[in-house]
């Protein structure tokens, strides 16, 4: 009997070694990063907000005929959002800073004030807003950038806070190209 106790644990012991060995040798995500986004090249700075998964989704995440949406993209993985990016035309009538606290539902992420790239922000772990001048589209002209990040909530909020503003500043400088605004 005690032979066979032992034989069933090394058994037992052997799977799960295999088992172990099986999925530290597996691609945790199965899909290839994005080499475009919605019209745009893809940053880098793109691949550390992707989580593991098997299938990865992206889609214009704009509102047909939205007021003033130049470019809008969002990303899920196995049929959940991690991340939506969207590019607003305005003015420059209000801050950025008021904007976010009157609309801070809207925007769907806590943050506090700060500049990306030197000019003014809202920041945090989960999402982003910025505010760019866009002197080349008329005086008061300006695009709002704003980033969710549905999968931040890991234990590294300082690592999520970084990934999220050197993605919005790589956004940033992708549509300040595309649309004629100064940084």
């Amino acid at each position: 009997m005690k032979k066979a106790v032992g034989y069933a644990l090394g058994v037992v012991g052997l799977g799960v070694v295999a088992y172990a060995g099986v999925e530290l040798i597996r691609d945790p995500a199965s899909y290839a990063a994005p080499e475009a986004m919605c019209g745009l090249t893809a940053p880098s700075s793109l691949d550390p907000l992707l989580p593991d998964g098997d299938d990865l989704e992206q889609r214009d995440a704009a509102t047909p005929n939205a007021a003033g949406v130049v470019w809008s993209c969002q990303f899920r993985v196995d049929r959940e959002n991690v991340l939506t990016a969207v590019v607003t035309q305005r003015t420059m009538d209000t801050t950025v800073a008021e904007r976010y606290r009157e609309f801070q539902p809207t925007y769907g992420f806590t943050g506090s004030e700060t500049t990306l790239d030197d000019e003014p922000a809202v920041l945090g772990r989960n999402g982003s807003l910025v505010q760019i001048p866009c002197p080349g589209r008329g005086d008061d002209a300006s695009l709002e950038v704003n980033v969710r990040y549905y999968a931040g909530g890991g234990d590294d909020a300082e690592e999520d806070e970084r990934n999220v503003a050197t993605f919005t500043e790589d956004l940033i400088q992708l549509n300040s190209d595309e649309y004629g605004c100064r940084l």
